[in-house]
């Protein structure tokens, strides 16, 4: 049985293609919100959590719901050692992004089994305004990648945790 990097090579590095030119051209050309120092919204309490962190504080009394989602504050602040705490949100939402499109791939794989299929797919998700790849560069204090990642993630575990039912893809014979 062939693995599924193997039959889905041209998919896999397409998308690769595409997250880095998307990325390249939204890095030269999306200017940074200014909201707030470049923290946007939700980010000011996102930061205060990663900062807290950074400085080993306690960061309970930050606003709520935020300080429910500390995971990524929590990863920025424990590991960014940078001046910006902003930078490190952007760093990580990269790198989350990346795992992002290619679970995003392998996803889609699963019911398309035609290569423009998928790479069509997966290329419409990343050149979408509001999809992370491109909106962490207008907008890089926010937790939207990490919750699709931990969504796709799970869809992905539940498909394979069911596939033995006998279901029935019809798009997988196009």
């Amino acid at each position: 049985m062939r693995s599924w990097f193997t039959k889905n090579k041209l998919s896999f590095y397409f998308t690769l293609f595409i997250f880095l030119i998307v990325n390249l051209s939204s890095f030269l050309g999306q200017k940074r919100i200014e909201a707030n120092g470049g923290r946007g919204w939700d980010g000011v309490s996102y930061h205060y959590i990663a900062s807290q962190v950074a400085q080993q504080k306690d960061f309970r009394e930050a606003d709520k719901p935020f300080v429910f989602r500390p995971f990524m504050s929590m990863l920025v602040g424990k590991t960014w050692f940078g001046k910006d705490l902003v930078d490190g949100f952007l760093f990580w939402n990269l790198f989350i992004n990346l795992a992002n499109v290619l679970l995003l791939l392998y996803w889609v794989s699963l019911f398309l089994s035609k290569t423009w299929m998928q790479i069509l797919a997966v290329s419409f998700f990343q050149l979408h305004w509001l999809f992370p790849v491109r909106y962490i560069w207008f907008y890089p204090a926010y937790l939207d990648p990490s919750g699709f990642f931990v969504s796709l993630l799970m869809l992905i575990l539940v498909f394979h945790s069911v596939r033995d039912l006998g279901t029935y893809y019809p798009l997988r014979e196009w």
